[in-house]
Parts: C-alpha cells; sequence; structure tokens
C-alpha cells in the first residue's frame, strides 16, 4: 500500500470541502452537529487555510486515490517548541480505516 501526504492547493479547495462534509458526518454522532437547511455541515475556517499564515491542508493518498485529509495549523500559544503545529482536523475514508494508513510515519514528517 502506498500512502502519500499531499499538499492541497487552492484550486482543490471544493474538493476539501466535499471530504470535511465526509468527515463532519462521520464526526457527527460525537458533535451532535447538525447540518444547515441547504443540508451541509460547512466549515468556518476553510478559506484561513490559504489565507492565514500558519495552516497548511493535506489530502492523504492511498495507492493514488483520495483517503483522507489533515489539516495543520501553528499552535504557538499552547507550546514553547520553536516552530510547533498541531493537527486541527485528521480524517481518514472508512474504507481505508484499520489499514495503518493514520500511522503512516509519512503522516507525521
Amino acid at each position: 500500500m502506498n500512502i502519500c501526504v499531499e499538499a492541497i492547493l487552492y484550486e482543490q479547495k471544493s474538493v476539501l470541502i466535499q471530504m470535511l462534509e465526509l468527515y463532519q458526518y462521520d464526526f457527527s454522532e460525537f458533535s451532535d452537529d447538525d447540518i444547515n437547511e441547504y443540508g451541509y455541515f460547512g466549515y468556518a475556517h476553510i478559506d484561513d487555510y490559504w489565507n492565514e499564515e500558519g495552516r497548511h491542508p493535506f489530502f492523504i493518498r492511498v495507492n493514488g486515490k483520495l483517503a483522507g485529509l489533515v489539516l495543520v495549523r501553528s499552535c504557538c500559544e499552547h507550546n514553547t517548541l520553536p516552530n510547533p503545529h498541531c493537527i486541527a482536523e485528521f480524517f481518514v475514508m472508512k474504507k481505508y480505516r484499520q489499514k495503518g494508513v493514520g500511522t503512516c510515519p509519512k503522516l507525521l514528517a
């Protein structure tokens, strides 16, 4: 299984939005979030990943297929390391879960 992580380009924003909908649907059993009147959960900070320094969106691919996402942001307010970052959102599609995708060292690099 070939797992890779790639930066998401602004031109791919619509794909990220769709994947975030899947993520939020999955997570709704824990968050108790509801969809809006248009049938979407929405994600308030989507544009911040291209407009704010320290935010980085990534797709996870397995054998070239979209399999998930990782949204990373700087977290200086919680850490004293020189360049700290934290994972804001992490999602692996159900098809790829329990197969080691989320523990791949490439995700931690």
